[in-house]
């Protein structure tokens, strides 16, 4: 599942990378957006977004937006980063979301993939749900015509599941209809009297259930927590430590976020995306642009231990630093990709698709223990040091222009 995710996404940003257009201006909900534009795909950016009933998108949509209410219709994949939705339209393609709240009761064609606060489903769903999340609440006349993946600590599923279930959480309530088998980990299992499970049921809980008369089609298998698993989870691990799924899912997450940063920094800043990704083409620029971003890293840090007493100084250099890490992660990124590209292709590479390559990559080695952070912090500096080379060769240019004109 988390592999396929990943995937999608990728393809689904590399997919509208064929051409770049300007900038354009629609109209949503009586308000002016800014969107940009890469291809068939929008890039929305706003404080609310409200698609009304009477509208309808066309293409793709990424959405950055602290609220989100869709009534009408997105012809395409909506992938959105908001604190709220409220999808009460419809998504003719995937539902791809990271957000706190999110409340479906309208339809969505394809599979719904989130990492949520709370997840609430009253609507259809004709792909699969996957779904990380706090709670996740399955309500009538909620239909998932797929199958359903999900983690969260908080699990209530009822409405109607066509496809096979796999659920692992704390709580877990099974109350609806379900098309195929069903396979439940949690520490707490409830079966309410009017469920229905067509397949088999295969669950580890902590409490044996007895299911009511009729209510499973195929059979019933308890499978028993060991001896280790029942003391490991007396001893605990850190309340800050991650499942395997969650760990994908968060690096999944990144990568996902490091794909939207990078594409809109390309679409935005192209010029000196290019110039930075050229001061770090050979081995012997990149280990110039580490030695760069290394020595201003360490600058950085000194400088806002020693104005710590002037605290709105040592913030705002803070913050600075961190702007630069962040833009030199995705630069880092960018290089690899670069790296990998140029003798297969054999000609310059298109940062964007430097970029795709690049994720991809990092979301590999990011499972790797310790080199997966080596490579990351090397890769990262050196992009914070190409990045400074290319300020300060503009720099010049700059003051020259405006000479002329003068």
């Amino acid at each position: 599942m988390n592999s396929r995710f990943a995937i999608l996404m990728l393809l689904t940003v590399f997919a509208g990378m064929a051409g770049v257009r300007a900038e354009v201006t629609i109209r949503i909900d009586e308000s002016s957006e800014r969107v940009a534009r890469l291809g068939g795909t929008r890039f929305i950016q706003t404080e609310k977004l409200t698609v009304e009933s009477d509208r309808t998108l066309e293409g793709d949509a990424y959405v950055f937006s602290n609220r989100a209410a869709i009534r009408g219709a997105i012809e395409g994949d909506l992938s959105l980063f908001a604190t709220d939705l409220d999808l009460g339209g419809t998504v003719s393609g995937d539902l791809n979301a990271f957000a706190r709240y999110i409340d479906i009761d309208g339809v969505v064609d394809d599979d719904v993939r989130v990492a949520v606060e709370s997840l609430k489903v009253e609507g259809t769903v004709t792909g699969d749900l996957l779904v990380l999340a706090a709670s996740l609440y399955l309500r009538p006349p909620a239909t998932v015509r797929g199958g359903v993946i999900v983690y969260a600590a908080d699990i209530s599923l009822e409405g109607d599941v066509k496809g096979p279930v796999r659920a692992s959480g704390g709580a877990v309530r099974l109350a609806g209809n379900f098309g195929s088998d069903v396979w439940v980990e949690c520490d707490e299992l409830t079966l309410d009297p009017g469920v229905h499970i067509a397949g088999n049921l295969v669950y580890k809980a902590h409490n044996a259930i007895d299911p009511p008369a009729g209510a499973i089609g195929g059979d019933v298998q308890r499978i028993e927590f060991s001896a280790q698993e029942v003391a490991e989870e007396k001893d605990s691990e850190s309340p800050f430590s991650l499942s395997t799924a969650a760990r994908t899912m968060l690096h999944v997450y990144l990568a996902f976020v490091a794909l939207i940063g990078g594409v809109l920094l390309v679409l935005f800043f192209r010029p000196f995306v290019e110039g930075a990704l050229g001061h770090a083409g050979g081995a012997t620029p990149l280990v110039a642009s580490f030695g760069i971003g290394l020595v201003c890293l360490l600058v950085a840090l000194v400088l806002s231990l020693v104005c710590l007493v002037v605290l709105p100084l040592s913030l705002g250099l803070l913050s600075a630093l961190g702007a630069l890490i962040y833009f030199g992660s995705l630069l880092g990124k960018m290089i690899v990709g670069q790296i990998l590209l140029r003798p297969l292709m054999r000609r310059e590479i298109h940062p964007a698709l430097a970029l795709v390559a690049g994720v991809g990559v990092f979301f590999v080695i990011d499972f790797i223990p310790v080199a997966g952070e080596l490579l990351w912090l090397f890769f990262t500096i050196a992009g914070m040091g190409a990045a400074l080379h290319q300020l300060r060769c503009s720099a010049p240019v700059a003051q020259a222009s405006s000479a002329v004109a003068e």
